[in-house]
């Protein structure tokens, strides 16, 4: 099961609203892991269902939107990047995820800086991107229109 939007934000209000899962879907959600079905999540998946930090240790991190609180300390609001060019690391080459592909790779992609639980992930790849405030936009912090590279 894939998992790439950004579920639990109304896009069609303006500013865009939060919304909580349902019991139902949580549940729903907690019996397909118990069952051991496989999950990717990717892209905009970090960004979903902000109201449920729950989600968020199932995925192993969390964006925020605003200032906030993450495992009972607190955290500045995410950021994200548009169109950036940076090298690819693959970091486990025996992991079946990554059989086939090169050890090293460009990519132009939206990149973001959010939390991540490191403890509880197993990365698969790597970016040789600086990973700073410096070098991500956040709304929080003004309505800049270039940040630094």
């Amino acid at each position: 099961m894939v998992f790439y939007d950004m579920p639990g934000i109304d896009f069609s209000t303006q500013p865009p609203g939060l919304v909580p899962p349902s019991d139902a879907l949580k549940q729903g959600l907690m019996d397909l892991l118990a069952s051991g079905k496989g999950m990717v999540f990717l892209h905009h998946a970090i960004a979903g269902w902000p109201l449920w930090p729950e989600y968020g240790e199932i995925i192993g991190g969390r964006f925020f939107y605003l200032p906030s609180e993450c495992r009972g300390r607190p955290v500045l609001d995410s950021g994200y990047r548009h169109d950036v060019s940076h090298e690819v690391s693959v970091a486990d080459t025996t992991h079946p995820i990554t059989a086939g592909v090169d050890d090293t790779f460009s990519l132009t992609d939206e990149l973001y800086l959010y939390e991540v639980f490191e403890d509880d992930v197993e990365p698969l790849l790597t970016s040789g991107h600086t990973f700073d405030r410096d070098h991500f936009f956040s709304p929080s912090r003004g309505n800049r229109q270039h940040v630094l590279q």
